[in-house]
């Protein structure tokens, strides 16, 4: 009825055992420890599950709710029990073909009006919990699923049990991910028994629907349980989603003593037969083994440098076994000894080339760096560039000097001392000292006090054997 002095007629859910009143207060429904309890949607519009979980509205309750789908196989047709779990994304372990409720690939957070449901306990509780329902949780929409919201980091691997009719007969979830913990707690989803087949998972001796565990790491094993299957043949299709390209999967069959390598980026598909032999509808037949895929490590097949001309060389590398490299350094030295980085490549080939546009005309030493994802660093061997011949000259460089200390370079002067004075802008000198040169090829380094300013110095350098020399130098 409507109008102003109609009556709200209640609406009574008798597996609770409560009454609501649309005047009256929301409603919280108690669920007893380690117990199921049926729970149905009270108002006259959908119901949102992430919002009720996000907000305190489950309390002390499991991140999942087990809804009837009439569109499973179940017996005789009839349908099964469908688990909605958060650690799965409200995405059905037990999808079907159209028409059904549940399709697969796609999110169901929300609750149908009147639609009725199932809530457990939280796995690790210590006492009772509640459903609580305000306004604030209803959901315009009145469809059961809507667009999937992908959660980029998670990793899934679900598994469908399919019978010789090609018929979804039951499903289950694991999913991976830091934030989950490996033990039984309000993100796994516990298992409801189906009339006809039943194809879940087991934790120690707990049946679930879905699992939510930490990231894959070696030997990490799912354990199957299935149960009521007929002797008849059916199909396993295991669809991975989102895992680590560098883990293994093998399913093992316990009755046939076989291991099937699965892919761990694409659908496998896998048929079975229940027979007369009571061992081939054993709950633990099957088991999935991950393993981390062994890396070989990177390996420099060769690396060469050739001088194009007196400041350019050019260098060449090939590597193999890239696979985690995060990319690479190039690094120069003028003794073999010292090195420091004068450029950076990016990882994604075979072949590399670089082009050092900086070099000098003396004798150079040149190795590439590779730097791992993890952080792991490995170098090449070390090449040398042979120094062409020059005429005899003093010269400053680099110039620009930016990092207060000036680089002078003595090429083929004759041994000996050679007086060095340094002034500034206003002729104040803030150096004056001898130099021993000794070798063709000489570099001498200036130190500046780390108090003198930025500008233009000029430099002068006598010696007995040769031309006075002068320079002005920039310090940045």
């Amino acid at each position: 009825p409507s109008g102003a002095n109609s009556t709200p007629v209640p609406t009574v859910l008798r597996s609770t055992g409560y009454v609501y009143q649309p005047n009256n207060p929301a409603p919280s429904v108690p669920v007893t420890k380690s117990k199921f309890e049926s729970i149905g949607n009270p108002y006259a519009s959908a119901i949102d599950l992430g919002y009720m979980r996000d907000n305190g509205l489950l309390e002390n309750l499991n991140n999942d709710i087990t809804v009837w789908d009439p569109t499973i196989a179940g017996s005789y047709n009839s349908g099964g029990y469908q688990t909605l779990a958060a650690a799965n994304n409200y995405m059905p372990t037990t999808p079907g073909a159209p028409p059904t409720l549940y399709p697969a690939g796609v999110s169901s957070p929300y609750i149908q009006s009147g639609q009725a449901f199932f809530v457990h306990s939280a796995n690790n509780a210590i006492a009772d919990g509640n459903v609580n329902f305000t306004e604030a949780i209803k959901y315009t929409g009145d469809r059961l699923v809507t667009k999937l919201t992908t959660i980029s980091d998670r990793q899934y691997f679900r598994t469908y049990l399919y019978t010789a009719a090609g018929k979804i007969a039951d499903g289950n979830a694991v999913a991976f991910d830091n934030a989950f913990d490996n033990v039984i707690n309000a993100d796994d989803a516990l298992k409801i028994l189906n009339g006809g087949e039943n194809f879940g998972l087991k934790r120690a001796v707990t049946a679930l629907s879905v699992e939510a565990r930490k990231p894959v790491v070696s030997s990490d094993t799912i354990y199957y349980d299935m149960s009521r299957l007929r002797q008849t043949g059916y199909q396993l299709r295991i669809a991975p989603s989102n895992m680590d390209p560098a883990v293994t999967a093998i399913l093992l069959d316990k009755f046939l003593g076989t291991s099937t390598n699965l892919s761990i980026t694409d659908s496998s598909f896998i048929n079975f037969a229940v027979t007369t032999d009571a061992a081939s509808a054993a709950p633990d037949r099957f088991r999935v083994v991950f393993n981390k895929a062994s890396v070989l490590p990177l390996t420099f097949i060769s690396i060469s440098a050739s001088r194009r001309s007196a400041g350019v060389v050019d260098l060449n590398w090939k590597v193999e076994n890239e696979i985690s490299v995060a990319g690479y350094s190039i690094e120069r030295s003028n003794n073999g000894q010292q090195f420091s980085a004068i450029g950076t490549q990016s990882a994604g080939s075979i072949n590399y080339q670089y082009k050092d546009e900086t070099a000098v005309a003396t004798d150079l030493y040149y190795r590439i760096k590779s730097r791992d994802s993890d952080g792991k660093v490995q170098y090449s061997r070390i090449v040398k560039v042979v120094g062409v011949s020059q005429p005899a000259s003093i010269s400053v460089y680099p110039n620009p000097v930016t990092d207060g200390t000036i680089q002078l370079h003595f090429i083929n002067q004759k041994a000996g001392d050679y007086a060095t004075t340094i002034t500034n802008s206003l002729g104040q000198i803030i150096y004056n000292g001898k130099i021993a040169v000794s070798g063709n090829r000489f570099v001498k380094q200036l130190k500046l006090d780390p108090s003198a300013a930025h500008g233009t110095y000029q430099l002068e350098v006598t010696g007995s054997s040769s031309k006075p020399f002068s320079q002005a130098v920039i310090v940045e």
